[in-house]
């Protein structure tokens, strides 16, 4: 029988094969290791943190360049922006030192400044010499949710999908406060995993400002937690089979939202949209087979132009093996290749017994074989709905080398279909910046989803 691995984060998955040692070839992983320092760590790397408050907060730039001895690394811009927070905020009166992290070869050190009373993030990156790569500062978070209001023009309706099921769940319409006649509209589905109706990650919230940003435009529409949100448990703890599958996960709630849509006054029927993220956004066709093919058209958010479980599979060895040892690289790349050979062609020779309890990459395997039980690809490719796809280059978990390109191909001559990648965005549609680029921490930079990317949606659904 098959070695049953609880279902859980890579860490469990690979625990096994941690203890495996031995003298082996280097094994290539593109991902950075991101560590957090340990109190006594970080305290000795104060001494760079003050450095550069005091080379900020001089009168020039040459001094805060000479913390870089490249002579291809200045700081004059940031510097002159620093001076501009001043005469915006306030004098600086002083920082604290609240995390440390070492990313990659590299360290990164995030302050919380304080200037004029107000509060200010400064994240710096340090190479192994001690030597300045990068400073990048920016409105804390919780400040700037405190501003954030919804539109004028644009009003959400509290709701409970699914009410009276055994699995309701809050969600919200939001539409335009003033339309003529019925408007067009979308469902927002977001991608594979734990998510929330803002699609939050960090400290953005990349379905709010979509859903904001279409109702400015005209266009309504819903949004909702997914149930993997909110009743964990029935995901994680011993879950039946009837859990395990895309209809538990996205399709089911995808049609009840539909159908909520569809009983609006304000919203046309014959013009409902499916939004769909990531994995969210490739099962698009069998949520639209379930619905009885009643939207209108897709809108592809950052979808693989693959099977899912090869997707995932690239992602665990791109990032999910960081901080695994060198010495154990190769044998834990090798125990992925084989659980993904087994998900793609020997998942039909599992009993029920181990299809429950086999993790393979990170899922029990029946969820794999009921994700394989539809070719979501060709499916996308024979449609002959409106299809619009989207990604952005900056996005390291769908790579755009392989899936966006994968996509022109497989779509080249397909009029109902357009394509649009857009330079610099993340994996949320957010412009990728800062210290922590290529990892999740980089969505614990405040952002949004800018305005262009709405308004080719909104051009598409319209």
């Amino acid at each position: 029988m098959r070695r049953r691995t609880k279902t859980g984060l890579l860490a469990l998955l690979l625990a096994g094969v941690m203890l495996l040692g031995g003298c082996i070839p280097s094994y290539s992983v593109g991902g950075k290791a991101l560590i957090a320092m340990s109190n006594e760590t970080k305290e000795t790397k104060e001494a760079l943190a003050a450095n550069l408050f005091t080379m900020l907060n001089s009168e020039s730039a040459d001094f805060l360049n000479s913390l870089s001895t490249s002579s291809k690394l200045t700081f004059e811009a940031e510097w002159e922006a620093w001076q501009e927070q001043i005469r915006t905020l306030g004098a600086f009166e002083g920082y604290t030192l609240k995390e440390g992290w070492t990313y990659g070869d590299d360290v990164v050190l995030c302050a919380i400044a304080t200037l004029g009373g107000n509060t200010l993030e400064v994240d710096s990156k340090w190479d192994e010499r001690n030597r300045l790569r990068q400073v990048v500062f920016f409105t804390p978070a919780e400040v700037e949710e405190a501003t954030v209001q919804i539109p004028d023009g644009v009003e959400e309706i509290e709701i409970t999908l699914g009410e009276g099921t055994k699995y309701p769940l809050q969600g919200k319409i939001t539409r335009p406060k003033q339309a003529d006649g019925p408007c067009a509209a979308v469902v927002l589905v977001p991608g594979n995993g734990a998510a929330d109706m803002d699609f939050t990650a960090g400290v953005t919230h990349p379905y709010r400002d979509i859903a904001w940003g279409l109702a400015e435009q005209g266009i309504a529409s819903i949004r909702f937690d997914k149930r993997v949100q909110t009743y964990p448990e029935e995901w994680s703890e011993n879950p039946g089979k009837e859990n395990l599958t895309i209809d538990w996960e996205f399709a089911d709630d995808a049609v009840l939202a539909l159908e909520m849509l569809k009983a609006q006054d304000f919203v046309d029927p014959e013009r409902i949209y499916l939004v769909g993220h990531s994995l969210g956004g490739l099962v698009s066709p069998r949520i639209d087979e379930k619905a009885g093919g009643a939207f209108k058209g897709y809108v592809l958010l950052a979808v693989p132009s693959r099977p899912w479980h090869e997707a995932v599979y690239d992602q665990f060895l791109n990032y999910g093996l960081a901080n695994v040892e060198e010495k154990n690289l190769y044998y834990t790349a090798s125990y992925l290749e084989s659980q993904k050979k087994d998900i793609s062609k020997k998942l039909d020779t599992f009993s029920e017994e181990e299809l429950l309890g086999a993790n393979l990459l990170g899922m029990p395997a029946y969820y794999w074989k009921d994700v394989n039980s539809f070719d979501y690809v060709s499916a996308i490719e024979q449609t002959e709905k409106p299809v619009l796809l989207l990604q952005g280059s900056a996005d390291y978990q769908i790579v755009p080398e392989k899936d966006y390109q994968g996509w022109t191909k497989k779509l080249e001559g397909h009029d109902n279909c357009t394509l649009k990648l857009y330079d610099g965005l993340n994996h949320l549609f957010l412009e990728s910046r800062g210290c922590f680029m290529g990892c999740s921490k980089e969505y614990d930079m405040p952002g949004h989803v800018p305005e262009d990317v709405i308004l080719d949606i909104a051009a598409f659904v319209r």
